[in-house]
Order: C-alpha cells, then sequence, then structure tokens
C-alpha cells in the first residue's frame, strides 16, 4: 500500500502498510484472541455500511460471507440490506439450502440470480470484453450475473466475504502443505490443471517447450508459512481481487471486502497456524462465528465447483464448443494440436472422459483472444 505525493518538479512514493508475516505470537488468552477479534470484525463491518446509497450482499451460505452479512444485518438502519446469490440449475452446487436457512435467520429476502447452462454460454461471451486476461474459474460468471442483478435493484455498492480463505486457511489444498510438510514439492503439482501427458498431447511442441521450465511459483517458497505469504500477497490481489473487481466494475457496482481490512491481516498473522487451523480447515475462524451463525453454517462442507462446465458444455453446449474451438479460424490453432482438440470434445461428448474443466479454460482463451484482437 502506497501513498504518492507529487509536486510540479517531483514525486515521491512512501509505502504506508505492507503485509508481513508474524512469527512472533503472542502468548495471549484464546479466548480473549476470539473476543478481541470478534470486536475487530464488528467494527470492521459496521465502519463499510455507512454509507448514503443502497447495498447488497454476495451471499454464498458459506462461512464467510456469511458473518459478513450476519453482522451487517444488525444495523436495521443501515443501507445496506439485500443478500443476492446464485443458484446454477439444475442443482449443481448444494448452497441454496444454506442460504434458505440464513434468510429465515436473518428475516431478510434473498434476491436470487439463476443460472441455466444456456445463460453461463452467454453471459461468458459477454463478459469477455471486461476482463484483462483469460480466467479459466467458472464462478466468474456467477459473480458476473450477481453483480448485474445488484444494478437493476438500483444498488451501487456490495460486501463480500473475499480474502477469509486466504487469512484464514480455508482452503484443502492448504491443507495439504500442512499435511505432508513440503510446501515446494506440493504447491507447483497443485498449480498446473492439466496433466502432463495431456500437456504433450494438447500444445503443440514450441508452446510446450516455453511451459517446461515455467516457475509456477517464486523459488523462495519452501514452507508453510512462506506458501500462505505467497497466496495472501500475490494470488489474493493477482487473481481473485482482479477477479472480483472486473465482475462487479462492469456493471458499476463497488466491490467491498471487509475480511482484506489491513487490520484483519495484521491480526490473522498474530495466530499461528496451529491456531488457525483448530483441528481443521479454518477452525480459528468457526469458533468466532459461533457469535452471529448457526451450526448448520458454520460446519458445512465447502462448496467445490468441479462438475459446472460439464454440465454447461454438455447437449447443445455441445455444438456450441465445437464451433468456437474447431473453427478454422481460431486463434488457438497457433497454440494447440487441432486433433487432441477433436478427440477431447468426441470423448467429452460420448461421456468416454469428463473434459469440461479443460474445454472451458480453452474457450475462455479462445473468446478472449478474439476480443483482444478487435480490440487492438
Amino acid at each position: 500500500a502506497l501513498l504518492r505525493r507529487a509536486s510540479l518538479h517531483n514525486q515521491k512514493f512512501e509505502r504506508y502498510w505492507e503485509l508481513k508475516p508474524n512469527r512472533d505470537y503472542k502468548e495471549i488468552n484464546s479466548k480473549d484472541k476470539i473476543e478481541n477479534f470478534r470486536e475487530l470484525i464488528n467494527e470492521i463491518v459496521k465502519e463499510n455500511t455507512y454509507s448514503d446509497v443502497k447495498g447488497g450482499f454476495f451471499l454464498s451460505g458459506g462461512l464467510d460471507s456469511s458473518i459478513v452479512t450476519a453482522i451487517a444485518m444488525q444495523n436495521k438502519n443501515s443501507n445496506y440490506n439485500i443478500p443476492i446469490s446464485i443458484r446454477f440449475l439444475p442443482n449443481s452446487v448444494d448452497d441454496e439450502k444454506y442460504v434458505n436457512i440464513l434468510e429465515k435467520d436473518f428475516g431478510r429476502k434473498v434476491e436470487w440470480v439463476d443460472i441455466t447452462p444456456e445463460i453461463a454460454r452467454n453471459s461468458l461471451e459477454e463478459l469477455i470484453k471486461f476482463i484483462d486476461e483469460p480466467l479459466e474459474n467458472p464462478t466468474h460468471v456467477g459473480t458476473y450475473l450477481m453483480s448485474k442483478r445488484a444494478k437493476e435493484l438500483g444498488l451501487k455498492t456490495v460486501m463480500t466475504g473475499d480474502g477469509a480463505d486466504e487469512l484464514f486457511i480455508g482452503y484443502e489444498r492448504q491443507e495439504c502443505w500442512l499435511k505432508y510438510k513440503n510446501a515446494k514439492e506440493i504447491y507447483p503439482s497443485l498449480s498446473w490443471k492439466i496433466p502432463p501427458k495431456e500437456m504433450e498431447q494438447l500444445y503443440n511442441k514450441d508452446l510446450l517447450q516455453k511451459l517446461k521450465n515455467k516457475k509456477c511459483i517464486p523459488e523462495s517458497i519452501s514452507n508453510m508459512q512462506q506458501a500462505l505469504h505467497y497466496e495472501r500477497s500475490e494470488r489474493l490481489p493477482e487473481y481473485h481481487n482482479m477477479r472480483l473487481d472486473r465482475m462487479t466494475m462492469a456493471h458499476g457496482i463497488e466491490a467491498k471486502v471487509p475480511f482484506q481490512d489491513y487490520r484483519i491481516a495484521d491480526y490473522s498473522f498474530k495466530l499461528s497456524i496451529e491456531e488457525l487451523m483448530k483441528s481443521t480447515r479454518k477452525g480459528w475462524l468457526k469458533e468466532v462465528a459461533k457469535a452471529w451463525l448457526p451450526d448448520e453454517i458454520i460446519y458445512r462442507k465447502k462448496s467445490i465447483f468441479p462438475s459446472l462446465p460439464n454440465e454447461w458444455i454438455a447437449d447443445s453446449g455441445i455444438k456450441w464448443c465445437k464451433n468456437i474451438l474447431l473453427d478454422s479460424n481460431s486463434k488457438i490453432n497457433m497454440y494447440f494440436c487441432k486433433n487432441t482438440l477433436e478427440n477431447l470434445i468426441k470423448e467429452h461428448s460420448t461421456n468416454k472422459v469428463k473434459h469440461g474443466k479443460e474445454l472451458w479454460a480453452l474457450i475462455v482463451l479462445e473468446l478472449w483472444l478474439r476480443n483482444l484482437q478487435n480490440w487492438k
């Protein structure tokens, strides 16, 4: 975080805050730490509700967005009072039942955004012009459509739970690092989403050669603390926040992320990994959440989205996929082997092997390259 001081003759940059791991864990009673953090997150969320324009929440029914929404809903006079959630149809993800629990708990109607495979495909083609790099994660379609709904409702700003997973160890891969005690070996294997054998068949020789020595992570990452610091200082701002910012601002919506307040980051670094985990992912934050949320929300399983591309590239989606990837003028022809692409689509369409994730990523890349050419 930098301040820029400029005059007619020169300019100066001053760093006023920096994300720094803190290994000097203070010996404070665990209950006191939890109460102190509850007061802190309560204060920060309430600060974010001070607004003279209408605001809402992106509510998934998961722990992080539920904490933010629950705290903000306590202020009955706030302009933040509209939760927005998504349903992937047919029911691919089990978030809906948890959002329904919260709807009753908050006493506030949730605005639902239904996403069918056809809507998802059309939305991808629509949103591609708003992203500066190809984002393969299908969940950004949901963020884009929730932002669109927020605009229709007259909202100017929304709050989300982004950042809590990085700060409080909420990802399964982080649990793997702890289990195997060797982040340097585990992290790279999780960074490549296409198996090496498939890469050799799919990528042309020139591209494959360039990627062979590509480093997924800095050489400095050799233990859990450094791996977590990399996620917090690089992956969170450069990937997650970029995606969130592009998809919300496409509709003129400001996204606020209370969990990324610098005071929250500082506090999380005062906690040891053992405290953060408390026998399970995000265990410490779950203890914190007991002040606001029912157990059904706190101890639910984290949703994953592996099946969405498989559903979106099915039936009429197969034809859509072929029209984009196998077109004679496709931009990806210069990077990938067409025969392998045809085989991937064939295996996927006959249910021999599900290649939805790979095909979705390739479609995103193709559409992005087309838009890039149009922009130039």
